[in-house]
């Protein structure tokens, strides 16, 4: 008789089609890994249900949530986390309005205003390989997409699949994914 490990995780509550919550459940991508996860390995898994990503970043540290499907490795979050080998790879896009140029990468945006979503592993990248860049962090992908409509920022930075989600599901056509 092999025991069943309990374990409570967390996910980026507002980040579909990867993983969101919606009435108090898991769904999205990460929801079927997390289920394959927790058969494979004879663990029950109990969500433990937060507000924002960056609830679920501050419950991760303070252990309150022992595991997350879906996190990008970096040197700070390496000093109260373990990562396993990636299964699961998306690219990141620059998002601007229409009428801006097309981007080939960070090296071309100058001082231009870039939106970010609070907490995620881009901003140290950025931070660390392009410091010279203006950013600014929105507490969701939506208030950033947001600021780039509104003018307040003119470029948002994120993963391809969310970013286009919610472009389609706002009906944001005013924006385009510009590299």
């Amino acid at each position: 008789y092999k025991r069943q490990v309990q374990l409570t995780y967390c996910v980026d509550p507002d980040w579909f089609p990867f993983e969101s919550i919606k009435d108090d459940k898991h769904i999205g991508i990460s929801s079927d890994y997390i289920k394959f996860i927790a058969v494979e390995n004879n663990f029950d898994l109990v969500l433990l249900p937060t507000e924002t990503w960056q609830d679920t970043l501050d419950k991760l540290q303070s252990g309150e949530c022992q595991l997350t499907p879906m996190l990008n490795k970096s040197v700070s979050r390496s000093e109260y986390l373990s990562f396993s080998e990636p299964y699961f790879n998306s690219p990141n896009v620059l998002v601007s309005k229409k009428n801006q140029p097309f981007l080939k990468g960070f090296e071309q945006i100058g001082n231009q205003v870039i939106a970010l979503g609070e907490g995620f592993r881009i901003n140290d990248y950025i931070k660390l390989h392009h410091p010279e860049l203006i950013t600014k962090a929105y507490p969701s992908v939506l208030d950033g997409l947001m600021s780039v409509v509104s003018g307040e920022t003119d470029i948002f930075v994120g993963s391809m699949l969310s970013t286009n989600n919610y472009i389609q599901q706002h009906g944001l056509h005013q924006l385009r994914i510009a590299g």
